[in-house]
């Protein structure tokens, strides 16, 4: 009797182990026959379904994606005016560009800056003003666009619009007290902007990425037709970026 059961208990063990090799046995003989396809491609295919894989999720730059980049860091600004008024020195920048994916890698954004340049050397007519302190300060608003060549995620971006800008000038009143007084604000035109940046980004997870970039800024700002003698028309500047981009799909 015991004899008996025991049988009967290693032919159930046995049906049940036949039973779950026939559908695996069935999916690789499919796979192998593939009704007469034997492409590389069906194969892994059918290898990778077998497996339980998941194609890979969209690129982070495919179209619709959002796209976000942020950017700070020094530069060096130089300008000039009327009457043969010259400025340079160094400065400091924020950019923020806001858009998304419209193909692969390339977005479309608007762009906001600013940046400010204190106490620059700043010459008219050839002198120098040393009781004098200027500030300029620059704000752009463009349309840009960036274009990343992957997979090294380095990117090129322009950026077309327009800036306003302001001068503001201090002058000391003597060496005794030291105290400062206001001089003068000019506040100009609105004038034409253009921007260029190279850079490298480094991914720090599925939607952010970090790096550094190289930032040419123009701007043309004619003054206001009752400015003062002293003007700032025509601003450059050259400067190195750190960026963050954000990037969902």
């Amino acid at each position: 009797m015991k004899r008996t059961a025991s049988a009967l208990i290693r032919a159930a063990v046995a049906a049940g182990l036949i039973t779950l090799a026939l559908p695996a046995h069935a999916q690789t003989a499919d796979l192998m026959s593939s009704g007469g396809d034997s492409s590389t491609a069906y194969k892994k295919a059918r290898l990778a379904q077998l497996c339980g894989f998941r194609p890979k999720l969209e690129p982070q730059f495919a179209p619709a994606a959002l796209f976000l980049r942020f950017a700070i860091g020094p530069s060096y600004t130089w300008a000039s005016g009327d009457p043969n008024t010259k400025l340079n020195g160094a400065s400091g920048g924020f950019d923020l560009a806001m858009g998304g994916f419209v193909l692969q890698n390339l977005a479309i954004h608007a762009d906001f800056g600013w940046f400010d340049v204190f106490d620059p050397d700043f010459t008219v007519d050839g002198q120098v003003l040393d009781s004098t302190s200027v500030v300029f300060q620059a704000s752009t608003f463009r349309a840009g666009a960036s274009y990343y060549f992957m997979p090294v995620r380095t990117y090129l971006s322009l950026g077309v619009g327009f800036a306003a800008a302001a001068v503001t000038s201090y002058s000391y009143s003597g060496e005794s007290d030291r105290n400062v007084t206001l001089v003068g604000r000019e506040y100009t035109k609105v004038g034409p902007s253009f921007a260029a940046e190279v850079g490298k980004e480094f991914e720090v997870s599925p939607r952010w990425g970090l790096g550094v970039a190289a930032h040419y800024e123009l701007l043309s700002v004619p003054p206001n037709d009752d400015h003062a003698k002293a003007t700032v028309e025509l601003a450059q500047q050259l400067g190195l970026r750190f960026i963050a981009t954000y990037g969902s799909r």
